[in-house]
């Protein structure tokens, strides 16, 4: 599993791995490396974001000088641009790292890939190549 490092988007994705784990998945989950406690708390192994991906919402300010000085359409293109944009290339490379020890660990099962809001999902197919692995949507019935 894989999200961006926002609180908006993360906590409905541990809620969704933390119901996997109670059904016996065994789950490896990428984001930036502040949120890293609350999904190995959880169960997760988890591979942390490097480099450009690696911020969380609460740092945007010190990551990215000078967009305090911007607002509104201009400050909302700068995040797209530096907050997405600018992390596929990274956010690629954690997801082969988390693919690649998934199935070292557990070879002969499928893996089923799931990401809320990231990146490589909008770029496939177009700036970066698709993440190699085994791909599908899983049909698990959740009970609220």
């Amino acid at each position: 599993m894989c999200c961006i490092p926002v609180y908006g988007h993360l906590d409905p994705v541990r809620a969704i791995a933390k119901l996997f784990i109670a059904r016996g998945y065994d789950i490896t989950f990428v984001s930036g490396t502040h949120h890293r406690k609350e999904f190995e708390e959880i169960g997760c192994t988890y591979i942390p974001l490097e480099g450009y991906a690696d911020w969380w919402e609460g740092e945007l300010n010190e990551g990215w000088p000078g967009r305090t000085k911007l607002a509104g359409p201009e400050q909302l293109a700068s995040d797209f641009e530096n907050c997405f944009v600018k992390t596929i290339p990274r956010q690629y490379k954690a997801l082969q790292r988390a693919m690649k020890l998934t199935r070292d660990k557990h070879p002969p099962r499928p893996v089923i890939f799931f990401w809320g809001l990231f990146l490589p999902r909008m770029a496939q197919g177009h700036c970066v190549p698709q993440v190699h692995g085994y791909w599908r949507y899983p049909n698990v019935p959740f009970k609220y």
